[in-house]
This record gives structure tokens, C-alpha cells and sequence, in this order.
């Protein structure tokens, strides 16, 4: 799978190795599975404030 954006500084720092797959997708985030060498972990990345769903926002 392409690298996502707002996962490539993890990339770039070394935290992550590769992304595997989207796991999901919410009003505020989105799940990928990703390899840090021998292990998969998910990664939570947020959606930029101006994108999010909320109705309601606080400013």
C-alpha cells in the first residue's frame, strides 16, 4: 500500500517500517496496520481539524 501522508514523518523518523492496510476509517481518524521491523501495530492518525465531521465545533 502507498504510504499516507500524515503517516510519512513516522516513516522519515524510523518508527515505522511499512504500512500494511487500512484497518478503518472514523469521523475524526483513520486505523492502519503497519510493520515496525518484526512486529504489526496500528497507527491512529488524525484528520486535520478542518476536515473532521463535527457538527459543533469549539473554537
Amino acid at each position: 500500500m502507498k504510504t499516507p501522508s500524515r503517516i510519512e514523518p513516522l516513516v522519515t523518523d524510523g518508527l515505522v517500517d511499512k504500512v500494511l492496510r487500512q484497518l478503518m476509517s472514523g469521523k475524526e481518524a483513520m486505523v492502519y496496520v503497519v510493520q515496525c521491523g518484526d512486529e504489526i501495530r496500528c497507527a491512529k492518525v488524525y484528520k486535520e481539524a478542518n476536515k473532521r465531521g463535527f457538527h459543533k465545533a469549539v473554537d
